[in-house]
């Protein structure tokens, strides 16, 4: 049952991902200018590649939330199984060390994400 629902999902999240880049067209993206460093809109307007430029940050942070989220569900999950068969007082420190590590990785990873959005790269 599990690995359908995981095919199932990855499959819809393929197909939504295709869909989304896919379904603006041609001229609709950005192009590297190296004289100014600079990404410019390939219509003259702009206001594809600007639906565009939304669309994609939108479905950059829902990822990143969503892959966090599932993250955060399976280390709870990791931490409630191993404490079988092990102290009260053991079972207490490595879950302060599991939860530190953790910790860190989450943040690690939101600072690295959140650098990248504010240098636009």
């Amino acid at each position: 049952m599990s690995n359908t629902v995981l095919v199932l999902a990855v499959s819809i999240v393929t197909v939504i991902t295709a869909f989304t880049f896919t379904l603006p067209g041609e001229g609709c993206g950005y192009v590297y200018n190296p004289e100014y460093f600079l990404w410019l809109p390939e219509d003259e307007e702009g206001r594809c590649a600007e639906t565009f430029y939304n669309v994609f940050m939108v479905s950059i942070s829902v990822i990143t939330l969503t892959s966090n989220g599932f993250n955060v569900a399976t280390g709870a999950r990791l931490l409630m199984s191993k404490m079988v068969g092990i102290t009260k007082q053991e079972s207490t420190k490595r879950r302060k060390r599991w939860m530190i590590i953790a910790l860190f990785k989450t943040v690690s990873i939101s600072l690295t994400l959140s650098t990248r959005l504010i240098s636009g790269n």
